[in-house]
């Protein structure tokens, strides 16, 4: 081979090496597809505890805002409902709402009943709930731990 052709061969190389394009004629690899966001799911059952916690009720009416202390609730696809009683109202239509629940990947939750009225909030942390109900006349606090 000649100097030249030597030579000539090198500089094409150097070229090609140095460029950004590739020669190969290729087009250049696709860039990794990112991962898709990891699915949460705070679905179980959570057990523990309601508590009355403001009233503007009086008299003989304070009791109306009285529920059952003992709660659970069961989250099926991070959603859940639940129904908040009151055993102490007068015979007739009884009014216990039934809260209608989405949990957000980030544990938040917030839902009220279909007709409006009361609306529940709170968070879960781990195997821990917690939240609130504000109604109109009756507050509320709750914590549960998940038992499954």
């Amino acid at each position: 081979m000649k100097p030249s052709s030597i030579f000539t061969l090198a500089t094409i190389l150097a070229m090609g090496a140095c460029s950004s394009g590739d020669i190969s004629g290729l087009p250049p690899p696709a860039p990794p597809t990112p991962k898709a966001a990891a699915s949460v799911s705070f679905d179980g059952t959570y057990r523990g505890r309601i508590q009355v916690t403001s009233t503007s009720l009086r008299g003989d009416h304070r009791n109306w805002c009285d529920t059952p202390e003992a709660m659970s609730v069961s989250i099926q696809h991070n959603a859940f409902s639940y129904v908040l009683a009151h055993p102490n109202l007068p015979p007739g239509p009884t009014y216990s709402p039934t809260f209608e629940v989405s949990v957000a990947l980030d544990g938040s939750f917030a839902g009220a009943p279909r007709n409006g009225g009361p609306q529940m909030a709170g968070r879960i942390t781990g195997p821990h709930i917690e939240g609130e109900i504000h109604g109109l006349g009756c507050g509320y606090a709750f914590t549960a731990e998940k038992v499954r």
